[in-house]
């Protein structure tokens, strides 16, 4: 089976650090692992605000 995964970020978090793009694309690396799955595909939103329509 095949997955797609999502990461995004905004540049308004205060957490950036503990939530950064390589921790989040790491931790769809390994769910796949576990469900035996291969990630084709990991689509970025980075400093893009999920709060704001544009």
């Amino acid at each position: 089976m095949y997955e797609v995964g999502y990461v995004r970020q905004s540049k308004e978090r205060k957490d950036r650090e503990s939530i950064s793009p390589e921790t989040q694309i790491e931790k769809i690396k390994q769910f796949a692992k576990l469900q035996e799955t291969k990630v084709v595909k990991i689509f970025r939103d980075i400093d893009i605000s999920g709060f704001r329509v544009h």
